[in-house]
């Protein structure tokens, strides 16, 4: 698994060996086909290990709020430093969707994080935040995250990406608790004047 990490990080997929690896790794390669059955059983271990530690950091940062919207902040802060990450933005951002192909991907990176986006539109259920249907508030969270997670491991700076990601996150974030807010009912006052009153 580490040797796959590491070379998997600095070197195109289509141009590592089963050999390759297992020279790294002081294996045989029955020992690599024993465990993963080839490379690319390989590499989805190590493409799962990665999205499984992203999970789990989210996870703990959930665990460390009540409110659903410091939650989801927290999520996503997380998230971001995760796709910030040098080891994970080889592996996963650039080299999976070649080697396994987009359908793969997107379903793999969705079951990933399948329990951690149940958790959290959970708590927005469970504290009456939904308005729309928490599936395609599901989508809308997927579908943004996963775009910047591109555009950050695109970028020729990462750092500076991932402030103006979670920059405009903040709006998103700040507008949809405006949407799912109810406004104030406004209660007429003892002055208030009848339509057509003097």
């Amino acid at each position: 698994m580490q040797a796959g990490r590491e070379l998997f990080a600095i070197q195109p997929y289509s141009e590592i060996t089963g050999l390759q690896i297992c020279v790294r790794a002081g294996v045989t390669r029955g020992a690599l086909q024993h465990h993963f059955g080839s490379k690319l059983g390989l590499f989805m271990a190590v493409f799962d290990a990665l999205q499984g530690d992203g999970a789990s950091r989210v996870t703990d940062a959930l665990a460390d709020h009540d409110d659903p919207w410091e939650q989801a902040r927290a999520a996503i802060v997380v998230l971001l430093d995760v796709y910030a990450d040098a080891e994970y933005q080889a592996v996963v951002l650039k080299q999976a969707p070649g080697a396994i192909g987009w359908p793969r991907w997107r379903q793999r990176y969705r079951d990933n994080f399948a329990d951690v986006v149940r958790g959290l539109i959970g708590s927005f259920t469970a504290s009456g935040l939904i308005k729309h249907s928490p599936a395609m508030l599901t989508a809308t969270m997927h579908g943004a995250l996963s775009e910047l997670s591109f555009e950050i491991a695109r970028s020729n700076d990462p750092p500076h990406t991932r402030t103006a990601a979670l920059a405009l996150l903040d709006d998103m974030m700040s507008k949809f608790r405006e949407l799912f807010s109810d406004p104030p009912q406004q209660q007429p006052g003892p002055n208030r004047r009848r339509r057509g009153g003097r």
